[in-house]
């Protein structure tokens, strides 16, 4: 075995390790339903002025974020702790932004409040009733343990304008998989900056479809309202003390197939992208080129022998 093979094995071993204690974690962790006045609360928290949009855009993007589309029936939907771009007829979110630091992932119960967005025409938005059907799961483009602030920021995690439907196996696998990965980059090191997103791209050819392409959800009413997306997406950044903003990104296609352990981290290694494969496949333009350096491997985490405890991320 050559040293490459040996970092490489020491990495596989460290994930792992941080993904079974996080599992433990998480399992220990209480898991409960929004009271009224819990919900009522987060929707009152989810008015902000103009003056706090902006102030919330700017605490959780590194840069200036793109425009949805308007006549495309997007919408952009401010909260405190995070940013969503909203497509009224796909009905599903085409990224979310924020800033993970470790104040956020402070140990709380998961307060589960899934509700439908009142900020939405009523016709655009998704609804608890097109996710009661057997396949998929609501899964998380911002995730609920990311947003451990506060009970506000946990309950306002579960509106259905940050949800997208995710085949279990990818939901609680691959993608649960890479959420406990930028959590650990984020204990050790804290301020990353996070974009995730939906992909819409069933003939391959690497460029957004058009909306009426989409292969939609039945639920059990019958309706066809929710489209279900073929990849998702997820860009992290960090600044250094230069200035520099290292980056790394991944584009996972949506399939059914469960991945955890090893089987997991070879496969996130294996879909590290550059950026512009990302914003060409979504149509936004998400990162400006200045002072940046793309990853073409998976970042050394603390412990796993590839950094020396204390040795920051992004050189800071």
């Amino acid at each position: 075995m050559d040293s490459i093979d040996r970092v490489r094995e020491a990495c596989v071993a460290g994930f792992v390790a941080v993904v079974t204690l996080a599992s433990v974690a998480t399992a220990q962790a209480a898991d409960r339903s929004c009271t009224r006045v819990e919900r009522a609360a987060g929707n009152r928290a989810l008015v902000l002025s103009e003056a706090e949009q902006n102030q919330a855009i700017d605490e959780n993007s590194l840069w200036n974020l793109p425009e949805p589309n308007q006549a495309g029936n997007e919408h952009l939907l401010i909260q405190r702790d995070y940013v969503i771009a909203y497509d009224g007829d796909l009905r599903v979110p085409l990224w979310t932004a924020y800033r993970l630091d470790p104040a956020r992932l402070v140990p709380m119960d998961r307060v589960n409040c899934f509700r439908t967005d009142e900020r939405l025409p009523t016709g655009e938005r998704s609804r608890l009733t097109d996710y009661r059907e057997p396949i998929f799961d609501q899964g998380h483009l911002a995730p609920s343990a990311d947003m451990e602030i506060s009970i506000n920021a946990n309950v306002n995690s579960f509106l259905l304008s940050n949800m997208a439907p995710q085949y279990p196996g990818f939901n609680r696998g691959t993608w649960g998989s890479l959420e406990e990965v930028v959590r650990n980059w984020a204990k050790s090191d804290g301020d990353l900056y996070v974009i995730s997103g939906s992909v819409f791209d069933r003939n391959n050819d690497g460029e957004r479809d058009a909306d009426a392409d989409a292969r939609r959800m039945v639920s059990n009413n019958r309706q066809h309202r929710v489209a279900v997306p073929t990849a998702f997406f997820k860009i992290i950044s960090c600044r250094r003390d230069d200035g520099v903003v290292e980056t790394i990104s991944f584009l996972l296609p949506h399939d059914a197939q469960r991945r955890d352990g090893d089987v997991a981290f070879e496969y996130l290694a294996d879909h590290i992208v550059p950026i512009r494969e990302i914003e060409a496949v979504t149509g936004f333009r998400f990162v400006n080129r200045a002072n940046v350096e793309e990853a073409t491997e998976m970042w050394a985490a603390e412990g796993n022998l590839s950094r020396e405890t204390g040795e920051p991320l992004c050189g800071r």
